[in-house]
């Protein structure tokens, strides 16, 4: 990861600091969970394709058990936080940026 940039621009004046762990929003910072942080940074890597429901388990929840409204709601407040429609569900599949 060390490219020497450590902020991941997103659309509409949102951006995301790899080193800080943080969200922002044109300067104004925006707190994230953990599981918040790990759901992100694994969409961020694999920005150019589909990341699945495994992977989520194995990444994001690691030896806990991930449920349906777990994820669901994860994702529910994540989108509250970032740019309009920028995570894409694939039903049955997994998530995906725009």
């Amino acid at each position: 990861l060390g490219t020497g940039n450590d902020r991941h621009d997103l659309p509409q004046g949102y951006g995301y600091d790899w080193n800080q762990k943080i969200l922002t929003y044109e300067n104004r910072s925006i707190t994230l969970t953990k599981k918040e942080i790990s759901f992100l940074e694994l969409l961020f890597h694999n920005q150019h394709r589909i990341v699945t429901y495994e992977e989520f388990q194995t990444y994001v929840w690691g030896d806990a058990v991930m449920t349906d409204d777990a994820i669901r709601s994860l994702v529910r407040n994540l989108r509250n936080k970032l740019p309009k429609d920028i995570i894409v569900n694939l039903s049955g599949i997994g998530y995906k940026l725009e």
